[in-house]
């Protein structure tokens, strides 16, 4: 049986949350609270979970086709046709056939109800870029990050026009590097609450003050320059370092829960956006106060979760979630990491 660790799988859950949270409320409040980690932390998690020349740039891109693309293809179909039958059937949130392009181009050119599908291909890309280029010096890598970086801000968020966030997902191997670096230097932090704790206060403080502005992947919005990714990989590392000191402490029950969460989340990310467009929230979210929506966001959480863990046990679930299917098992978590 696989060793996991319940601590990143905590934070895949909360990170999971954040999205929903963001596209569920567009005031300020918690566009601070969450638009500086919630998706560089799965960039950043990918690096840290990485292992070295493990696979060939074709193995790499066959499994992640198997556990990414996979399931994206099939959402995008599924949630396609619903909105061209209501559209046919004159309900306002509805599609024509007119709104298939920008939806087969992907990434920043569709929201609701797709509106988390570009992290998605994102992931798929970077994942493949870097297994192509870890087959060249070492230090390749690392230049490449530093220069597709360097390449988002000097166009502004042109990387987002690149179809199926293909620009996107190359800019964002910093945070790919940065997980994997952390990952090698990880036995050198001897107090990880501190620091954790000291990172996020050092963290909030510059967002709050506006040194460092949030930034907004889907559009290639890297925000301050260097700051703002220095931020986001501070922040996914304390809140690693914090994982991994408390989740441990937690039940075995609670671990072994968070890992079945943890397991199905895709479908979580790829469909909560269609349960908010069924309720006809607004497209970037609404500007109620967050109270104010609690139900919707509940139910465009709660509901796509639960459903994946039932299509998790029926033979769907390497379709629609990109995993086999199973009883999810309580997988044995691995203490701290």
């Amino acid at each position: 049986m696989t060793s996991r660790s319940a601590a990143i799988d905590a934070l895949r859950v909360v990170g999971t949350i954040a999205i929903v949270a963001g596209h569920t409320w567009d005031i300020p409040l918690v566009r601070a609270s969450i638009y500086s980690w919630h998706v560089p932390i799965f960039f950043f998690l990918t690096g840290y979970l990485w292992r070295a020349r493990v696979r060939t740039p074709g193995a790499e891109a066959k499994n992640r086709a198997r556990t990414l693309l996979l399931p994206y293809a099939a959402w995008l179909a599924l949630i396609t046709l619903l909105a061209l039958a209501l559209g046919l059937a004159g309900q306002p949130q509805g599609l024509d056939l007119r709104a298939l392009q920008p939806i087969l181009l992907g990434g920043h050119y569709v929201g609701k109800p797709f509106s988390a599908f570009w992290f998605v291909t994102a992931l798929f890309v970077v994942a493949v870029a870097l297994r192509i280029l870890e087959r060249g010096p070492r230090w390749l890598p690392w230049a490449s990050a530093v220069v597709l970086l360097t390449v988002a801000y000097s166009t502004h968020g042109a990387l987002a026009a690149i179809p199926e966030a293909i620009g996107t997902g190359l800019a964002c191997l910093v945070f790919v590097m940065a997980g994997i670096v952390f990952r090698r230097s990880r036995d050198r932090f001897s107090r990880p609450v501190i620091t954790g704790v000291v990172l996020l206060v050092v963290c909030a403080i510059l967002i709050a003050t506006g040194f460092s502005s949030l930034v907004d992947l889907k559009a290639a919005d890297f925000g301050t320059p260097v700051l703002s990714v220095a931020t986001a990989i501070a922040i996914s590392i304390a809140l690693l370092l914090l994982a991994e000191v408390l989740v441990p402490k937690l039940s075995q029950r609670i671990q072994a829960g968070l890992t079945q969460l943890a397991q199905v989340s895709l479908m979580v990310v790829l469909t909560h956006s269609a349960v908010l467009w069924l309720m006809r929230t607004p497209p970037f979210g609404s500007t109620v106060p967050p109270f104010g929506l609690t139900i919707t966001f509940l139910v465009a959480l709660l509901a796509p979760w639960a459903a994946a863990l039932v299509l998790a046990r029926t033979p769907l679930s390497p379709i629609l979630i990109g995993i086999p299917q199973r009883p999810i098992s309580r997988a044995r978590t691995a203490h701290g990491r």
